[in-house]
């Protein structure tokens, strides 16, 4: 399918019919249920790229090209963290795309077959209600992506986006600003102490304004 239509080729052969491979590239097929995750067995959130699946070298060192990367049915046990995805701006260019299921990890609706872009150096987080929900939450062991699978293409390169993708698919979908309007930074709700430390210390207070 392209572009609304339909279209049928029939051909007696594919340039993969072949017995052997002339260099590195070579057709690979990989059931991702397979994929074994690795994470942080005690503390803290740690970089999704630990999730990585694949990864093509640039000519920069410490710079994939692009990292494919999935979310898939894992347990989660880390102690004194924030589990959902933290807010953030890296450097890399995040497409992130959901297969099947239902991922949590996302601000609001995203279903099988949507994808999700944030360029660059831009900041982006869940909704304050998650966030809030996430910050109250037990602690304890957990299975979470249950039943799904999400991926993620991170380059250290921008994407350009297509004029028909952005305005003529009728499927663009932009977040809602008003999603974080209750979202503050956390240590003002420690101010006080914060301030009787400076104190103590002889320096002025913090404030608010």
């Amino acid at each position: 399918r392209v572009c609304g239509q339909y279209f049928l080729c029939k051909q007696e052969h594919t340039p993969f019919d072949v017995v052997a491979w002339h260099g590195n590239y070579v057709p690979y097929k990989y059931a991702l249920e397979k994929f074994i995750n690795v994470g942080s067995i005690s503390k803290d959130h740690i970089d999704p790229s630990i999730f990585c699946v694949l990864t093509a070298k640039s000519k920069t060192p410490g710079h994939p090209l692009v990292d494919f990367l999935i979310f898939s049915p894992r347990w989660d046990v880390a102690s004194e963290t924030y589990r959902p995805p933290y807010y953030h701006r890296n450097g890399s260019t995040e497409f992130m795309g959901l297969l099947y299921g239902a991922y949590g990890g996302r601000s609001d609706g995203f279903q099988p077959g949507g994808a999700s872009y944030e360029t660059g150096f831009c900041p982006h987080g869940v909704a304050y209600e998650e966030f809030k929900a996430a910050s109250e939450m037990e602690l304890k062991p957990m299975r979470i992506s249950e039943g799904s699978i999400a991926f993620m293409i991170e380059s250290s390169m921008m994407f350009t986006l297509t004029d028909y993708a952005m305005e003529r698919t009728g499927k663009l979908h932009e977040h809602n600003p008003k999603m974080w309007d209750n979202l503050k930074g956390q240590f003002v709700n420690h101010i006080p102490q914060v301030n009787a430390d400076l104190h103590a210390l002889g320096l002025p207070p913090l404030t608010t304004d």
